[in-house]
């Protein structure tokens, strides 16, 4: 139980209250499990601001197809010129990508989906192209 105390909770919900007693003395905790196999990008866009150049937004829908709820992903933008050459890379944090509101501890809700908006300036970059993934 002590091992798979993630596990059991996400498919028992109802057994956290016992779960979290159980983890107090020894000092564990219960997070959300983070199967990538059942997170998807649903859509992504990224275009650039007609009156700003510099300006990028990349528009995305997350889909967790899980039967519990998941934790975020990271987010990992590779922005790529026309022979798909990488220009640059960069890793998103959970709290960069959603909004400051956002209860990050509880993760996507089961069957869920959160929708992504990320506002660069790119300054000299000239991207043609560009890949989402989730880590």
């Amino acid at each position: 139980a002590y091992f798979y105390r993630d596990l059991i909770v996400a498919y028992y919900p109802h057994t956290k209250p016992l779960m979290e007693s159980v983890c107090e003395p020894v000092q564990c905790r219960i997070g959300l499990l983070k199967n990538l196999d059942l997170l998807g990008i649903e859509s992504s866009d990224l275009h650039s601001d007609l009156d700003r150049p510099s300006i990028v937004t990349l528009s995305s829908m997350l889909r967790n197809r899980a039967t519990y709820a998941q934790a975020f992903p990271s987010l990992e933008l590779t922005l790529t010129n026309a022979r798909d050459e990488v220009l640059v890379r960069r890793l998103f944090a959970p709290e960069e990508y959603l909004p400051p509101a956002t209860n990050i501890g509880q993760g996507i809700s089961a069957k869920g989906e959160v929708t992504v908006k990320l506002l660069m300036d790119m300054g000299e970059i000239k991207a043609d192209g560009y890949r989402l993934y989730l880590l």
